[in-house]
Formats: C-alpha cells, sequence, structure tokens
C-alpha cells in the first residue's frame, strides 16, 4: 500500500512540474516519505507548528495543547496544556514560540507575550499595548508564515494592521511606520525596528493592503506583501533594508481588484471568489542549510461559482514554491506548481534535510486523518 503510495505521489509531481524547468521536475528532488501514526488529541492542520531539537511541535488550537512529535523516533506525544484563566491564565492565545523545552513564549490578544514553563506555569509577561499607535495584536503563526524571531537575547515580532484605510497609506505615513518590534527579554524593553516600507515597492498596484509574509534567519529578516514581487532584506545589526525584485513565471496575476471593488452588496462566497481570483504571497521560509529561500503563493484563479469557495479559507487546492538562491542576489532557481487537492498549504517546514510537506489535503484519496505523512524535497542541487 505504501509503494502504492509513492507511486501515486511520484506520477502527480511530475504533472506538477513547471514548463520553464522541464529538466528539474519535482521528484527529483523528493529525497524521503514518513508516515506515522497520530491520535486524536493531534488536530489535522494547524495554525502554528515549529521545529526544534529534532522534534515537531503542533498547536492543536481546538485543544489548548501544544503536541511534540519526534521525527526520528515517528512518536508523538503531548507537551504542554495551557490555561485560559487563573494565576497561570494567558487568554487567548495567537501562536507560540518555543525558546527551550522549558520557555515557550504565547502572544495574547490580552495585547501580552506570556513566558510560559513547559508545566504550563507563567514565568513573565510583557505588555506591549503601549508601543503607540497603529499597534495591533502580536501573533507567532507558521501559518502565512508570521513567526517570532529570537537572535541575540532580543526577541523580533510585528505587531502592524492587516488593513489600512487607503487613505492612510502615503509616502509620509510610511516613512514613519514600522510593524515591527524587537523586545530585550531580560530588560523588558520594547524598541521599533527601523524598517521602512515604500508604496511604489511594496504596493504594487496602489496602496491596498499592509499585509505581510516574513521569515527570519539569525541576523536577516526577509519580508514580503501579500500582492507584489519585491522582497524586503532587512539586516538587524546594519539596519538597513535592500529591496530585491523576485522572478516568478506562476505568480503573475497581482492586481488590486478585490479592494477597488463593490464589495459590500456582496455574499461573502462572491467576495472570497473575487479575493482568490488574483495571485497572493502565502508564505515565505528561509532555508539556512541550503541558503536558499521559499516563497509560497497562490496563482490565482477562477473560482467557480457551484463550488464552495469557503473551502479556499481554510484548505487551499493548491500552491506554488518558487526556490532563490540568497547568496546570489536571489536568483530564481525553479519554481513548482503542486498538483491540485494533495498537500496542505500553510503548513511546511524546513530542517536539516530540507523543506517537508504535508500530502494530508482533506481531499487526497490518499488522506487519513490517523496518519501524519511527511515527504521532504531537498533543493540544495539546484545551486551546483
Amino acid at each position: 500500500m505504501r509503494i502504492a503510495k509513492l507511486v501515486f505521489t511520484f506520477l502527480i509531481l511530475c504533472a506538477s512540474c513547471n514548463p520553464e524547468h522541464k529538466d528539474l521536475s519535482l521528484t527529483n528532488f523528493l529525497i524521503n516519505t514518513e508516515s506515522f501514526p497520530i491520535d486524536k488529541n493531534v488536530s489535522p492542520s494547524t495554525f502554528r507548528m515549529q521545529y526544534y531539537e529534532g522534534s515537531l511541535f503542533w498547536w492543536n488550537r481546538d485543544r489548548s495543547s501544544i503536541t511534540e512529535i519526534e521525527l526520528t523516533n515517528k512518536v508523538s506525544k503531548p507537551f504542554l496544556k495551557y490555561q485560559f484563566e487563573g494565576p497561570n491564565g494567558i487568554g487567548n492565545p495567537s501562536g507560540f514560540y518555543i525558546l527551550s523545552r522549558d520557555s515557550i513564549l504565547f502572544p495574547s490578544k490580552l495585547s501580552k507575550i506570556f513566558l510560559v514553563n513547559n508545566k504550563s506555569e507563567v514565568l513573565n509577561s510583557f505588555d506591549y499595548l503601549a508601543l503607540g499607535d497603529h499597534k495591533y495584536s502580536a501573533s507567532s503563526f507558521s501559518r502565512f508564515t508570521r513567526p517570532f524571531h529570537y537572535y541575540k537575547n532580543q526577541l523580533f515580532f510585528e505587531v502592524g494592521p492587516q488593513l489600512v484605510p487607503t487613505e492612510f497609506i502615503s509616502e509620509d505615513f510610511l516613512e514613519s511606520y514600522s510593524p515591527f518590534v524587537a523586545l530585550d527579554l531580560k530588560e523588558k524593553k520594547f524598541e521599533e525596528m527601523p524598517i521602512r516600507f515604500t508604496s511604489t515597492a511594496h504596493f504594487k498596484f496602489g496602496p491596498n493592503t499592509l499585509n505581510m509574509v516574513f521569515d527570519a534567519w539569525e541576523d536577516n529578516y526577509f519580508i514580503i506583501g501579500t500582492r507584489t514581487d519585491m522582497l524586503y532584506h532587512y539586516v538587524i545589526s546594519t539596519q538597513q533594508t535592500k529591496e530585491v525584485r523576485l522572478e516568478s513565471h506562476l505568480l503573475n496575476r497581482f492586481s488590486n481588484d478585490y479592494f477597488e471593488s463593490e464589495r459590500m452588496g456582496n455574499t461573502i462566497e462572491e467576495n472570497v471568489r473575487l479575493l482568490y481570483k488574483d495571485s497572493q504571497n502565502i508564505g515565505l521560509l528561509v532555508d539556512q542549510y541550503r541558503k536558499t529561500l521559499y516563497r509560497i503563493g497562490f496563482p490565482g484563479e477562477e473560482v467557480a461559482a457551484d463550488s464552495n469557495a469557503m473551502k479556499y479559507s481554510e484548505y487551499l487546492p493548491t500552491f506554488t514554491i518558487s526556490i532563490y538562491d540568497i547568496e546570489n542576489n536571489f536568483t530564481l532557481l525553479a519554481e513548482y506548481s503542486l498538483p491540485k487537492n494533495t498537500y496542505l498549504a500553510h503548513h511546511y517546514f524546513v530542517d536539516e534535510k530540507g523543506l517537508n510537506l504535508f500530502p494530508m489535503h482533506p481531499e487526497n484519496p490518499n488522506f487519513n486523518e490517523d496518519e501524519m505523512v511527511i515527504h521532504t524535497f531537498d533543493f540544495g542541487s539546484l545551486k551546483n
């Protein structure tokens, strides 16, 4: 049965490769398939996962818990169950970030970041409510890759609004606005990061949204708006920002139609169809081991009127992966469209072996809710 699954996967991946790279089929980079049982305490999809010390930590939001999945031993076990109320209550968290196995950070809708040990005891809290105007709830999600970043005793995170009225977004506003904040955990001091954006670069089709996806690696921050080709590379130590336009043959349907449309009279489904008509950047991952950057996107498509458009908000049918060489000015190495209804969009992580994807889409004929399946791809040879 498992061999049959692998053969099926190879066939659909062969059909999905980008025509620009016919000699580089995605199957050439699939180096490993792992599958192991999971119990009912593990959610089939998540808004936050984190790879740490050989294990994958998986957030079960509906169960108020985090599960540790030991990837080598293929064993899943309870790691932490947090509390909403009481002396160790953290309210309703928006993800988590593991500093160590006994130090876990939870951004909360209470406008605080809680430091919790592995017994769910609150060790400390950091209040970011007084940061000033245009500062909103912090989050640490792997969905739409918006994670906390810890480097040299400082925690870096975003507290910016996702949507801002068009009339607010001007050159003057952008020159004074930064959604990123640094927190000295020892001194409990916040400092706004001097990352700035330009309307010509960040908003390809005119001002519409400040929504962005980002990832970081040591001294480097990589940020891209959801509807643009312009990448911001920010270096923490020098406080310098470089703008780089990322090439793509697959993400070519960016527009401002959704924001300029008269949406008030539409049904929710009509607005969802309009939203997913255009291309979007939905993720950004750094591969520190291969010095590559993975840009995860949705190419945009006409959502049929007789289909359930609401499914798109939870389970996109497909997505794209564009691979860039960080050491060579973000040159496009290859890009691929993933087969429809096969992999979970928004679910991916990088480890020493490569980029890991989950062929666990609910409409995948091989999907089994009692089993976790991980496909590992090593794109390191693209740089040779």
